[in-house]
């Protein structure tokens, strides 16, 4: 039986749900949103030892939007695939928080 539970908006989790199925609770991804290109994202180089969490605290100043560059880019959890000199979005935090997805 599936239960919602209320989780700040600073998370990716706010797009899943806490399952419980035979007394075992994990976390089931819903319906993570598409983050569509748009003329306000800006492009970004990567640099070695770049990451999602430091990429979303330098953009966005805070680490826990880092699923939102990952999900921009056609990532999700494979930081293996920031590798140097790939341009990458980083989509507008204004543009998101008008769009609902934070």
């Amino acid at each position: 039986m599936a239960r919602n539970v209320d989780i700040s908006q600073v998370s990716w989790l706010i797009h899943t749900d806490l399952v419980e199925v035979d007394t075992v609770t994990f976390w089931a991804k819903s319906s993570i949103p598409v983050i569509e290109e748009n003329e306000t994202d800006s492009i970004y180089t990567v640099k070695t030892h770049d990451r999602f969490d430091n990429l979303s605290h330098t953009f966005y100043s805070s680490p826990r939007q880092w699923w939102l560059i990952a999900r921009a880019n056609g990532m999700f959890l494979a930081p293996i695939e920031l590798l140097p000199a790939r341009d990458i979005r980083i989509p507008s935090i204004t543009r998101l928080r008008n769009d609902g997805i934070v």
